[in-house]
């Protein structure tokens, strides 16, 4: 991530990397590090693969574009993304 320490920058779609896919290690660390029960394990990991993927596509889209007056529109709905990943990994950790 860009350094914004000495001043105050609005970030944009290419200040962030395009995401990778996340190692069978990754997975195995995540899972054991947050307690993931075994049952919910591949549905968290599909889960995180697919936000992976439409993460990686919404920033290649967003790269391609001349103008980049609809970054508040993509980043809101990254967020609203999210928001409701984080409500499915809530249930899957209960």
């Amino acid at each position: 991530m860009p350094d914004v320490s000495k001043r105050k920058t609005r970030l944009k779609g290419e200040d962030f990397k395009v995401p990778k896919r996340i190692s069978g290690d990754c997975f195995a660390e995540l899972f054991t590090t947050f307690k993931i029960p075994l049952k919910n394990r591949e549905n968290l990991k599909q889960l995180l693969e697919s936000l992976i993927e439409e993460l990686t596509s919404r920033l290649r889209e967003e790269r391609q574009k001349p103008h980049r007056s609809a970054d508040g529109n993509h980043l809101k709905a990254i967020q609203e993304n999210l928001a409701e990943v984080a409500k499915h990994v809530q249930k899957l950790v209960t």
